[in-house]
């Protein structure tokens, strides 16, 4: 159990000097598109990129351009913390270590000790 332990905080720890080092200025990419869904549903209650927000598109809004659930997500960190895409990622990297644990535990508990501990 230590050892798994001590493998998620590594790998944890890791995730944040990656972030920390390597992680540019928000946001690049599908990354804008996603930050700025959520942002709209914070702001406006409205899932839509705007124009303004892509300029890859011709038209003044798009609806359903990404799937829901992750800018539905991030609109949830947005709005109970703040608007803050760095902020964002320190919590899916935290979530992403209880994903491990959970995944130890469920490995143990569905087959046996030896599972969960080897």
């Amino acid at each position: 159990m230590k050892l798994v332990l001590t493998i998620i905080f590594l790998a944890t720890l890791f995730r944040f000097y990656l972030l920390l080092e390597f992680t540019p200025n928000c946001c690049g990419s599908e990354e804008k598109i996603y930050h700025s869904l959520a942002k709209n549903v914070v702001t406006t209650g409205q899932f839509v990129v705007g124009k303004n927000e892509d300029s890859r598109f011709w038209t003044e809004r798009v609806y359903g351009y990404k799937p829901p659930l992750y800018p539905l997500f991030l609109a949830g960190i947005y709005k109970t913390f703040s608007i803050n895409p760095d902020f964002a990622k320190i919590v899916q990297i935290l979530l992403s270590g209880l994903t491990g644990y959970f995944i130890f535990q469920i490995g143990k508990i569905t087959f046996n000790e030896k599972v969960g501990t080897t």
